[in-house]
């Protein structure tokens, strides 16, 4: 049973990815914002994240912020946290996930080694449940 925080501006996959991590005996916990991000995750103590690329920013709560899973990354990275991430990306964003993707390995290569997976939702919602299982 892992410690599972699903970063998520979108309730509705947030929700559908917290069911099913909770069926297969994980214990996740959903959370929607860059605000109090770091503060959650000592808090929450989690073995894994799973973000997607586009979170609720600090100022306005409606808005998401198209690099909100990479500015989560860079503060995880900062504070030394080594925690593995699966980031996924929604109907619509493939060509930016490309973009993001080439982002996530400079920050790796040049910053912090950590274990990293770039998935579609939910055509690969099975795929992110099995890494989820194996990490």
């Amino acid at each position: 049973m892992k410690k599972i925080l699903i970063l998520s501006s979108n309730a509705i996959i947030g929700e559908e990815l917290y069911k099913t991590l909770k069926e297969h005996g994980h214990k996740p916990k959903c959370w929607r914002s860059l605000e109090g991000l770091m503060e959650k995750i000592n808090q929450e103590k989690p073995d894994l994240i799973i973000t997607n690329f586009q979170l609720f920013g600090y100022r306005d709560e409606h808005v998401p912020i198209d690099d909100g899973g990479i500015i989560a990354l860079k503060k995880l990275i900062k504070a030394g946290k080594n925690i593995p991430v699966i980031f996924f990306y929604e109907n619509g964003l493939q060509k930016k996930a490309i973009d993001y993707y080439y982002r996530i390995q400079k920050l790796r290569d040049d910053e912090f080694r950590f274990q990293i997976n770039v998935l579609h939702y939910p055509l690969d919602q099975k795929a992110i449940i099995e890494k989820a299982d194996k990490m």
